[in-house]
């Protein structure tokens, strides 16, 4: 989601998912707030889950720009 800042126009639910992706990639950590509200609404074991889809697309991405693969074309991003 494109924005400027946090995003505040989903639910709260996403609200927060979109907080903590945000603040996993962009500080690398959670902060004590979110983290909190994440155990709260998810449990530890989601939470975790959580934590850790967010922290392999980060790897995945960084790992992938360092390294300069190129996107595949094909239906969906394909080249004007």
């Amino acid at each position: 989601i494109a924005v400027d800042g946090a995003v505040t126009s989903l639910d709260p639910e996403g609200n927060l998912l979109c907080r903590a992706a945000d603040e996993i990639s962009r500080d690398v950590r959670l902060s004590d707030e979110a983290l909190a509200a994440l155990l709260e609404r998810h449990g530890v074991r989601q939470a975790t889950e959580l934590i850790l889809c967010v922290s392999y697309f980060n790897m995945l991405s960084r790992f992938l720009e360092s390294t300069r693969v190129e996107l595949e074309q094909g239906p969906g991003n394909a080249s004007a």
